[in-house]
């Protein structure tokens, strides 16, 4: 449990007197200046409640405290002043979003109350937040599943580009990537609604009727609808929901233009995997993109170049490893880099592998398609069907 207080104050007295009077019920951490605080509060130490004195030299309690409020948001802040005026306390809940403010000299006991309704007001902070994680982690997971399991090649693409995604948001210095991985993961979650058949030409690079094209770009707009309900989801739902943005519409000064932009980052990396599938070279669809400048941004298009060149590398040492690891396992794998597809016993099949060829019984009945990534519950699947039918070897995996 935490009870670490920071009290920040010039006078050193008084900070000793804090010490000697309250180390029994806490864990104190004194600065005797707001400057120093800062120093603390950068060097990653945690802290359920900051006591500072509002008259100080370098930094004033306000100053200093609104700086805390930036490196330790979730933490109480309690200010301490000679004066009381209304200047100051205007000042106080304004710019420090203080938890209270406190008249000096103030008896050991009533400070040590209000303290304490501030560790209180934390941990009740801390604990809240750790259920909404648990249960937003929960929910998105089962999203995934939901997606994995009813449209497994539309999951097995986005899982593939989620790292060029948030490569190139990285490279824009987009700070909560966490947030890019999630927008790009369920960025198709909408295909839950479409008929395979419709995905599977799109998919394939294959040239679309108007209606079938205009049922696929409804995809956004399910996606949205089916996240902006869920709390703390509603940035990531804007984001898919204007996946399809084209650079003619993002100005500098356009409402939520961080969420445009990544917006825009899933748009180019879904554009260029399709005209991949439609066997067009990835120096061309660059060139491409570069010329359409009304319709892709030049700046992103420029980092997510840079973002494809970078992986393309590590790709292919990654490759060049699978494979020589594959070979241990069945001599008939050729060791070239160029391999995409190896083969493997059934036994050896793994949680994350990507299925290059269909897993069939016997008598020719589909298992798993191909395309599918294989998980723990397919995985689970497979496992129990060992005992009722045959099933064909060797497994056909798909190098990524």
């Amino acid at each position: 449990m935490n009870n670490n207080v920071l009290f920040v104050d010039d006078d050193v007295e008084l900070l000793s007197s804090f010490e000697r009077n309250l180390r029994k019920q806490y864990e104190i951490t004194t600065a005797a200046n707001g400057l120093k605080a800062i120093d603390i509060l950068k060097s990653g130490a945690q802290f359920a409640c900051i006591v500072s004195d509002l008259k100080m030299n370098q930094l004033s309690g306000v100053e200093f405290l609104s700086i805390a409020k930036d490196l330790a948001p979730n933490t109480p802040r309690i200010l301490l002043t000679g004066f009381a005026d209304l200047k100051n306390s205007i000042d106080a809940i304004n710019k420090a979003n203080i938890f209270r403010l406190l008249t000096k000299p103030i008896p050991v006991e009533a400070l040590v109350k209000i303290v304490n309704e501030a560790l209180d007001h934390f941990r009740l902070f801390e604990l809240e937040k750790e259920m909404m994680d648990k249960t937003l982690k929960s929910t998105i997971k089962m999203l995934i599943d939901i997606l994995s399991m009813s449209q497994p090649l539309v999951f097995s693409q986005s899982k593939s580009l989620i790292k060029i995604i948030s490569r190139t948001a990285q490279k824009m210095e987009v700070k909560k990537l966490w947030e890019v991985e999630i927008s790009a993961m369920l960025s198709q979650l909408g295909a839950i609604a479409i008929p395979k058949s419709i995905l599977e030409k799109k998919l394939d690079g294959i040239l679309m009727d108007a209606a079938s094209e205009r049922v696929y770009k409804t995809i956004p707009d399910i996606s949205y609808k089916l996240l902006s309900t869920i709390p703390h989801l509603n940035k990531i739902a804007k984001i898919i929901k204007f996946q399809h943005i084209e650079n003619y519409h993002m100005s500098d000064d356009a409402p939520d233009i961080e969420i445009l932009k990544i917006a825009h980052i899933i748009k180019i990396a879904y554009d260029y995997e399709l005209r991949i599938k439609k066997g067009n070279n990835p120096t061309d669809i660059i060139t491409y993109f570069k010329e359409n400048y009304d319709i892709y941004n030049a700046a992103i298009v420029k980092f997510f170049e840079e973002a494809s060149v970078e992986i393309k590398n590590e790709d292919y040492i990654q490759r060049r490893n699978k494979i020589n690891v594959y070979a241990n396992l069945n001599p008939n794998v050729s060791s070239l880099v160029e391999t995409l597809i190896v083969e493997i016993p059934l036994a050896k099949l793994e949680s994350g592998m990507i299925l290059g060829a269909p897993i069939k019984d016997t008598k020719g009945r589909v298992i798993l398609n191909k395309g599918y990534e294989i998980n723990e519950m397919n995985l689970a699947k497979i496992r129990n069907l060992e005992s009722l039918v045959t099933i064909q070897e060797p497994i056909k995996i798909l190098l990524k």
